[in-house]
């Protein structure tokens, strides 16, 4: 989601080469139009210009959001297979349309959403894809260093409590940690 002109696109359609396949959407329509121009050449790219968060793009390994937003949206992390990692920059408004904040990597796995901090990051805020209400949580949990300990994301309803970076209705980015299939089933 946030293809723009399509760099980063044509970054990942090299390295899944010619027998992969990427899906990607601009909201823009003149970004989109310019998107699809520029990664012609690449048969395995699909460029859909369209609201991201409405766009269901099927299962995925990988999904890679370029627009900074509150939350990792539900459809997601839905359509991530067992094992396949989402990119989501975390962020909290520092100007009109920018934002400031963290890139989490999300995997999933069989009992849950593990996550873990990569880098800090500022990026263009995402259009429709940000909740007011939690800006508060996760300005403070920037600024004491909380959302670089995020271990998971978690769906299930529970109520706050010490292991809540920040408390959603729909989704919680969470300090308690997600084991791999691989390991659960060692211990």
């Amino acid at each position: 989601m946030g293809a723009g002109a399509g760099y980063y696109t044509a970054i990942m359609a090299e390295v899944v080469g010619p027998s992969g396949k990427i899906t990607a959407s601009e909201v823009h329509s003149e970004l989109g139009l310019l998107a699809k121009q520029n990664l012609a050449n690449w048969s395995n790219v699909k460029i859909h210009s369209v609201d991201g968060s409405q766009f269901d793009p099927g299962e995925c390994d990988a999904i890679l959001i370029n627009a900074g937003v509150t939350h990792p949206l539900p459809l997601w992390l839905d359509r991530l297979r067992e094992g396949g990692r989402l990119l989501v920059p975390i962020t909290v408004p520092m100007g009109p349309n920018l934002g400031k904040g963290v890139m989490l990597k999300v995997t999933r796995h069989t009992n849950g959403y593990a996550a873990h901090y990569v880098s800090f990051v500022a990026i263009y805020s995402a259009i429709g894809i940000r909740d007011q209400r939690l800006e508060p949580a996760l300005g403070q949990a920037l600024a004491m260093g909380g959302l670089m300990k995020v271990k998971s994301i978690r769906r299930d309803q529970h109520a706050p409590n010490d292991n809540c970076v920040v408390h959603g209705t729909d989704i919680c980015l969470s300090l308690e940690a997600v084991t791999s299939s691989a390991t659960a089933s060692v211990q």
